[in-house]
Formats: C-alpha cells, structure tokens, sequence
C-alpha cells in the first residue's frame, strides 16, 4: 500500500502515521496480517517504477500475501461448527493485540480475510491494524472520525477518543459477527454517518434475527 495524499508529506503526520505502522508491526499472531516492511519512497528507492509513479515522500507499506476471500462472502452461509473456530481467532488476536496497547479501530467483514489450507482449513486473518485511525491523523481534521459507521461503537461515533478502548473493538466485532448469521448488520448493513450515530447511540436493538442456527449463548454475547 502506498498512500497517496499531501498530508502523508507533512512532517507531524508522517511521524504520526509511521509510529501507528510501527505498532502494527510489533504484533505476531498466526490471525494477523504481517507487516513486512514500511518506509518512505525517496531518491534511494532502488525502485525506480515506485518514484515514477507514486512520487517521492509517501509513505509506503508492505504486508504479506493472503489468498482467500473476505468474510462478507461468508456472511449468511457458514454453520455454527464452522463459524465458532473463526470467531475464537478473531477473538485472540484481538487479545494480543490489546495486550500491546493496539486497537484496530475498523473491525468489519471486508477487513477480515478466510484463508484455506492444503486440508480446506479455514483460518481467518485481520488486517489494517491501527491503519485507520493513522490515515485519520494524517488528513489532520480534528472533527475527522475514522471507522466504518455500520460497526463503530458509540464513543467511537461521538469521536470520544479517551473513552475508546480494547471494548470498542469488540463492539465492532459483535456488529460483523451479527452480520455472518442474518446477513445484514445489527442497524442496517450501509448506514449513513448520522443514522449509525442515533441508532447505535439511542436505539435498542431487534430479537437476534439469525439465518443459521447458532447456541442460545451466542445472543446474549
């Protein structure tokens, strides 16, 4: 990935964008996509088609390769026993990344990536860690709000940074995993910025309205 943007020039915010790839990059968990390298494109690029074509001074990112398909593929076509593996994944991954102070920010099914082994295996794989709030920083717009409003936790919605934590990432988690078994999101699956702030900050939510048969438990979570 290569960010194209003349704030990704700006001193501060190219600072603050590197800090944010370099925390993602300190995560090693079988459920995350890799970064593998970070830089910025300049003269000594030893890539001359870079320069030519993204320019000097933008940042660059590199992660792994991940064949497979989105969850939103998914969504409304798994089992229990076979969407139960996946969720414990996503699970996980979140707790190491919430152990090194990392929150992803943008946790929705095109996000997620369900790779499949030689054995036909699933393994589901987050990527865009921390790479969400770092581009809202970039754009340096105090009023900016970064995420996908359908699955944003309210302090999230309401911009209330100091009340955003490890649990606003299981919210968003909560709406993408109601999504995989009633095939749409808990409000609406493309709402508006203003419709996800008053339905997910005021309104209660419907009866579970799953597609796929699911344990009693998984409601209530």
């Amino acid at each position: 990935k290569v960010l194209l943007s003349e704030a990704a020039t700006d001193p501060w915010a190219h600072a603050a964008y590197q800090s944010e790839i370099r925390s993602a990059a300190s995560l090693t968990h079988p459920n995350a996509v890799m970064v593998l390298d970070h830089g910025t494109i300049n003269e000594n690029s030893a890539n001359k088609y870079a320069i030519e074509h993204f320019g000097r001074g933008n940042p660059f990112l590199v992660m792994e390769f991940i064949r497979g398909q989105t969850w939103l593929s998914l969504c409304g076509v798994l089992s229990w026993d076979e969407s139960e593996p996946l969720i414990r994944q996503l699970l996980d991954v979140l707790a190491h990344a919430h152990a090194r102070k990392v929150l992803h920010r943008d946790i929705k099914p095109e996000n997620i990536l369900i790779e499949y082994g030689n054995d036909d295996k699933m393994t589901a794989v987050l990527m865009d860690f921390g790479l969400t709030q770092a581009l809202s920083e970039l754009e340096k717009d105090s009023d900016n709000i970064a995420g996908t409003p359908t699955y944003m936790a309210p302090e999230q919605l309401l911009g209330e940074w100091r009340d955003q934590g490890p649990w606003t990432d299981l919210y968003s988690l909560g709406c993408t995993i109601w999504r995989l078994f009633c095939s749409h999101a808990p409000y609406g699956s493309n709402l508006s910025f203003i419709d996800a702030v008053q339905k997910h900050t005021t309104d209660s939510l419907s009866t579970f309205p799953n597609m796929t048969p699911v344990p009693q438990d998984l409601e209530s979570w």
